[in-house]
């Protein structure tokens, strides 16, 4: 297994700042121009600009003692004891390889250099580094690229390397990647960027993705919809926790949050209209929607959004009820369908967007 340091040696890192090219030197990446620096941290590059909080669902202590746990009896049965128990579906999220069964849809070769921002634990990762030549695994949260590293050793993956960093600062030079993913990270960036408008927080990060892709390189982004129908039946933001907040104006939903959480509302999803203006500013040329059933986290089916045929066949052959109640939610659940009204109500989006 080659060793991050000796890799990092050949480094093809730039300053988050001013873009810079680094210098590398005892375990240290220096700006010569903006004179800012960045360590490595127990052997993985650290480029974070704001190292003030910790991103992460669980405890910062109990993931401490996973990471450490890992270094005793491996990274799977270590998983296995912390999660199964207290959090079944989160563990299945973390090891399940169909999270990644979009990316037939991208016409990449397998040479292809992909950057997986705000990777998470790396399902994603993972899966795409048994196929591509060059996976960047890039997360805010030192912890779990710990464990990646820990995963990545034990799988004797050379060709996926862990880097911390923030979406907004990519320290990768212009025109680097075939792909690049943004999968469930979008509505996240404002609370993070915290400092700044939602909106243009996450402008920001979309122009840094389509500044990192080469000329006709692709961007995978998975948000959930705004106007998704789960929005309109009363259920909780996945996101805010609040019912509603999501479809209102934002003026609205900020107040509303400030109301009942005691902060404001930053983290912003979009219509399918705004979803294609906010890539379109970014720099995206082309974007193609597609449905992820039952949701984009872990699915099942993928469907074409452009393709209304193809989805009213789905919908016709994939509900078929067996009593009175069930014929009503059919016909409810298939008249956006019908109506060609699908693409601006599904619960989430799978996006592809061309450079």
């Amino acid at each position: 297994m080659e060793n991050l340091e000796d890799k990092f040696r050949d480094h093809k890192f730039v300053c988050p700042g001013c873009k810079g090219k680094l210098d590398y030197s005892n375990d240290l990446f220096s700006c010569p121009q903006c004179k800012n620096s960045w360590p490595l941290v127990e052997g993985l590059a650290d480029f974070r600009v704001s190292k003030d909080k910790y991103w992460g669902e669980h405890p910062e202590e109990e993931i401490d003692r996973l990471i450490l746990r890992c270094k005793q009896v491996g990274w799977s049965q270590a998983l296995r004891d912390f999660f199964t128990v207290s959090d079944p579906e989160y563990y299945d999220s973390i090891i399940d390889k169909m999270r990644a069964n979009w990316h037939f849809l991208v016409p990449l070769d397998k040479d292809a250099r992909i950057l997986d921002a705000g990777c998470g634990w790396g399902p994603l990762s993972f899966e795409l580094a048994s196929v591509y030549k060059e996976v960047i695994a890039f997360d805010i949260t030192m912890q779990r690229l710990r464990f990646i590293d820990l995963r990545r050793v034990s799988e004797d993956l050379n060709n996926l390397t862990p880097v911390c960093g923030q979406v907004n600062h990519l320290p990768f030079p212009d025109g680097h990647f075939d792909l690049v993913i943004f999968n469930g990270i979008l509505e996240w960036i404002p609370v993070m960027e915290s400092k700044i408008n939602p909106y243009l927080a996450q402008l920001q990060a979309l122009k840094e993705a389509a500044r990192v892709l080469k000329k006709s390189g692709y961007l995978y982004l998975a948000i959930e919809n705004r106007w998704s129908v789960i929005n309109f039946l009363g259920f909780k933001d996945a996101h805010s926790h609040l019912r509603f907040a999501p479809l209102l104006p934002r003026f609205l939903a900020d107040i509303y949050s400030r109301v009942v959480r005691k902060k404001d509302f930053r983290e912003y999803t979009h219509t399918y209209w705004q979803q294609e203006k906010i890539l379109k500013e970014a720099g995206f040329s082309e974007t193609k929607f597609y449905s992820p059933l039952p949701a984009y986290r872990r699915f099942q089916f993928i469907l074409p959004l452009n393709r209304v045929s193809r989805t009213k066949f789905f919908v016709r052959h994939l509900f078929r009820p067996r009593d009175n109640l069930q014929v009503f939610f059919s016909r409810i659940i298939r008249l956006p369908f019908v109506l060609n009204l699908t693409k601006y109500f599904v619960p989430d989006f799978s996006i592809f967007a061309k450079k």
